[in-house]
């Protein structure tokens, strides 16, 4: 009896400190945006001089404008990003994200999306109408869709510098970085992106383009 007693004392000890190995080895990796230590938020504030987001409208005075489908496919990789549009101007980077449950985390204050998902086991695109259709033009919208956030702000603030990291390393030469996972700014780059897959310039849509992102970046800041 008593060995047994040591045996089960040993299997709980083991169980305990795999646990404790599970959730260190968990808390470390890519899949959690929950944790942050103290280099990570050194490394924020560091990274701010290179996707510095200043409330200045004259910043987003871009005169071309061109998507990144490399940089975009880059940043889908990271856990936590569905979809992901890039946007290049001859200034500027413009990353617009569509979020998922792949990370904890995701959301920086709390699960605050736009998007109501009732019906979606019932095959029902809508469940306020019942509407099994969605328009083309919209890649998100507020059913059944995955995730969007009004105020960029809300995305945590890990993923949004893994974004703005990415978007660093794979154009060194972009001056400002803006990062949104606003719907109607994720829809606005769909539209754009089937203009282009059908062959058409960008170069009508510069101006509304920059009225639109003055919008969306009017106030906020990098956390």
């Amino acid at each position: 009896m008593k060995t047994l007693s040591y045996f089960i004392y040993a299997l709980i000890i083991i169980a305990i400190l795999t646990s404790c190995n599970y959730k260190d080895e968990y808390e470390k990796s890519e899949e959690n945006l929950n944790e942050r230590t103290l280099n990570e938020m050194s490394n924020v504030k560091m990274n701010q001089i290179n996707a510095k987001q200043i409330d200045n409208i004259n910043a987003h005075e871009n005169t071309s404008i061109r998507f990144s489908p490399f940089t975009a496919k880059e940043i889908m990789d990271i856990p936590g990003v569905s979809h992901s549009y890039v946007i290049l101007t001859n200034r500027n980077a413009y990353v617009s994200l569509v979020l998922d449950h792949t990370a904890t985390g995701t959301f920086g204050k709390g699960n605050i999306h736009e998007q109501d998902n009732t019906g979606e086991s019932n095959g029902v695109y809508n469940g306020k109408t019942g509407s099994p259709y969605a328009s083309p033009k919209n890649l998100v919208t507020d059913t059944n869709s995955n995730f969007t956030l009004k105020d960029e702000n809300n995305i945590s603030s890990r993923l949004k510098q893994k974004v703005v990291m990415e978007v660093k390393k794979l154009n060194p030469k972009v001056e400002e970085i803006y990062v949104s996972a606003n719907r109607a700014f994720v829809n606005q780059l769909n539209v754009y992106a089937q203009k282009t897959w059908r062959g058409n310039s960008l170069k009508p849509y510069v101006k509304e383009f920059n009225e639109s992102v003055k919008v969306y970046f009017s106030n906020h800041s990098q956390n």
